[in-house]
């Protein structure tokens, strides 16, 4: 039989009483241990509710209370230390609460864990100072954008008035721009997300092909253009400046996106009028050391001397030797550009 249930039993003449754990008392009798109700005796468990248990009560705190070290009291918990809470702002903590006090032009998210600036306006490329303490913007890359996805990418001002963006490496841009360039604090979560600057800031890739990209973006110019990267335009290449004797002994009239070769007398425009071959028929000769010799019967063009399969090492009269195929010269019997034109990007 087991007697003295939660506590020790002690024989004593003519029978037995019960020597109570903590948390139990004795029956009137002494031969029995019932539970003591803490939560009875009140004052326990301020800023909490008491809950029994067998022996012992246990505190569920409030909202803003956690238990402290004896488990057996509520007391505030300090909000302020968890980093999560008042994101970009001051955070005070107040007994069961904290509030957050947000920088100007900030306000709380609906979550209350952190201040964004909400407001829309222009973005702009470039500024110029008017001489009265004010500025002008130009160069409007974006229409109603935030702040930071303006000034936390390549924007310089913002807003209308517009005002400068904040230098980066100033307090202000660290509290607009905490991921740093290309990233900005979600309006709703603040999280920290990518900046899509080809939705946000179309402007930033004018007549080309916008690719975003994780903290950044590229933008695709087409064939014959390039990206000016101060007013951020894909503009014409120029390629007859670019690439001086593109057309070899033609001329060089440059076009949007392109540029077309007027070939001389006997020359031929090929590839869609991009460079003039040498039609001209002339003697060949299969060996040159200084002076040409062993004369071909017939006349060839330059490309069939030259660049056929040993046949010829010098042409025309005077002769002339051909170029090497080591050489830069080696492709000019068609006159065709020595070089590939670079793809045009970012």
């Amino acid at each position: 039989m087991d007697l003295c249930e939660s506590g020790q039993c002690l024989n004593v003449p003519g029978g037995f009483r019960c020597e109570c754990e903590m948390g139990f008392s004795p029956t009137e009798d002494h031969r029995a241990c019932q539970d003591v109700d803490e939560c009875a005796l009140g004052n326990l468990c301020t800023f909490g509710t008491c809950e029994n248990l067998p022996g012992m009560f246990r505190c569920i705190c409030d909202d803003g209370y956690e238990l402290d070290r004896s488990g057996g009291n509520c007391t505030d918990a300090n909000e302020c230390a968890d980093p999560v809470n008042c994101i970009n702002g001051l955070c005070v903590n107040t007994p069961g609460s904290y509030f957050c006090n947000c920088p100007q032009d900030f306000e709380l998210n609906p979550t209350g864990v952190g201040c964004v600036d909400t407001r829309a306006g222009n973005c702009f490329l470039e500024t110029l100072d008017r001489g009265d303490g004010g500025i002008s913007c130009s160069a409007e890359i974006g229409i109603g954008v935030t702040r930071a996805s303006c000034c936390c990418s390549l924007g310089r001002a913002w807003g209308n008035p517009c005002e400068l963006c904040p230098m980066t490496n100033a307090t202000e841009y660290r509290t607009l721009c905490p991921g740093g360039e290309g990233f900005r604090p979600n309006p709703v979560t603040v999280i920290l997300e990518d900046i899509d600057e080809c939705q946000e800031l179309p402007g930033l890739c004018q007549g080309g092909d916008c690719v975003n990209t994780f903290g950044s973006f590229q933008c695709n110019c087409p064939p014959g253009y390039h990206l000016n990267e101060d007013t951020r335009i894909c503009e014409d290449i120029n390629e007859c400046s670019t690439h001086s004797g593109i057309c070899g002994p033609g001329t060089c009239y440059n076009t949007l996106g392109n540029y077309t070769c007027v070939c001389p007398v006997e020359y031929l425009r090929v590839n869609g009028g991009n460079n003039c071959m040498d039609m001209r028929k002339s003697a060949c000769f299969r060996h040159y050391n200084g002076t040409c010799g062993s004369e071909l019967p017939f006349n060839v063009t330059r490309k069939t001397c030259c660049c056929s399969y040993n046949i010829g090492q010098a042409w025309n009269r005077p002769c002339e030797a051909c170029p090497t195929p080591a050489s830069r010269e080696f492709p000019l019997p068609t006159f065709l550009p020595a070089w590939p034109l670079p793809a045009q990007g970012t």
